[in-house]
């Protein structure tokens, strides 16, 4: 696998991976509810997106955090497997 696609999926996973974690962080702590959620699409007015907006900085921290430890990882692996064997 090339090096630039190796950072692509390594984002695409860690971006759904934050998505999933942040989204499941927010039910977990009343943030974001079943109806509030359909209140952010079915209601009027900007401040219905609010809520979802507010989680836009987490996602953003989750995803970086996440993408960093798996390139981090790939380079540990990368270089586990180039290493002479030892005895």
């Amino acid at each position: 696998m090339t090096h630039r696609l190796a950072r692509l999926v390594a984002w695409f996973v860690a971006l759904t991976l934050a998505l999933v974690v942040t989204i499941w962080l927010a039910r977990v702590t009343g943030w974001l509810s079943g109806e509030r959620l359909v209140d952010a699409f079915t209601g009027s007015g900007l401040g219905r997106y609010a809520r979802i907006l507010a989680l836009a900085p987490a996602w953003a921290l989750f995803t970086a955090v996440f993408e960093s430890l798996l390139v981090k990882a790939g380079q540990m692996l990368t270089r586990r497997r180039a290493a002479p064997p030892t005895e």
